[in-house]
C-alpha cells in the first residue's frame, strides 16, 4: 500500500501488506522457508566448509547486477 496511506492515518503500519516482507507484498510458504533458510544460514556461517561458502559466495554474485 502507499507510503501515504499510513502516514494520513488509513491503516497502520504493521497492516502494510509489504512490511518486512522482502518487497514480496503476499509471501507464500516458499518465501517464508527460503527467507528462514538465509536467515540460518547466516547464523551458523562460521559452521560452513570452505566449499559451501565458496558456492553461496559464487551464486550471490551470479544475481548480484539483476536487480
Amino acid at each position: 500500500m502507499p507510503e501515504f496511506s499510513i502516514e494520513d492515518g488509513h491503516i497502520q503500519p504493521d497492516q502494510d501488506t509489504k512490511s518486512n516482507k522482502n518487497g514480496v507484498r503476499r509471501p507464500n510458504i516458499n518465501d517464508q522457508i527460503f527467507w528462514e533458510s538465509l536467515e540460518n544460514l547466516a547464523k551458523c556461517r562460521d559452521l560452513l566448509s570452505i566449499e559451501e561458502e565458496s558456492f553461496i559466495n559464487n551464486l550471490g554474485n551470479k544475481f548480484k547486477y539483476i536487480r
